[in-house]
């Protein structure tokens, strides 16, 4: 009976010896790697301008990157139907954005669906919030500010195990 004891404890050693004088550091290999996402989204936001003032319910579709550093880019295509008589025509708008992970600069155009011409729009994007100026050709200027429910992508985490264990791609949590 101690014979398959004694024999288990020595072939359940034999391999660490091949790997004696490494440390963990040198046997576990994680690399981050870009990400990307195609995603719906919906949200509310709060517009004023000209034409008054009043909430503002979002519907789109937003496609990000994100490199190994961190580095976060994208679209973004969203219609605008105001909830109120004084908020203005609804609108259609394209932006592009670039910055981190937790928060963006966006630039881009929109057209009043109520035939009256483009605007263009400069503003943040970041998890769960957005917000900018917009400003039509005429100088009239508005803004917006609201909530969204779309978080960004992260970069995917590589790992490479030890002793010939199977790796993988998983999403690192964020720091806190």
């Amino acid at each position: 009976m101690r014979f398959p004891f004694l024999t288990a404890v020595l072939l359940s050693v034999l391999p660490l010896a091949a790997h004696a004088g490494q440390s963990i550091q040198d046997t576990i290999h994680i690399e981050a790697t870009g990400n990307d996402e195609t995603s719906l989204f919906a949200g509310l936001n709060w517009t004023f301008g000209s034409a008054g003032a009043g909430p503002t319910a979002v519907l789109g579709i937003i496609y990000s990157e994100v490199d190994a550093g961190g580095d976060l880019s994208g679209g973004i295509l969203s219609l605008n139907v105001n909830l109120s008589e004084t908020g203005g025509p609804a609108t259609m708008t394209i932006a592009g954005f670039t910055g981190s992970e937790t928060i963006t600069g966006q630039l881009g155009l929109g057209l009043n669906l109520d035939g009256s011409g483009l605007f263009g729009l400069a503003g943040f994007l970041s998890n769960f919030a957005q917000g900018g100026l917009t400003f039509d050709f005429d100088g009239d200027i508005g803004g917006f500010l609201g909530i969204h429910t779309y978080e960004f992508v992260e970069p995917l985490m590589e790992l490479d195990l030890p002793f010939g264990g199977e790796g993988g791609e998983f999403i690192t949590t964020p720091e806190t």
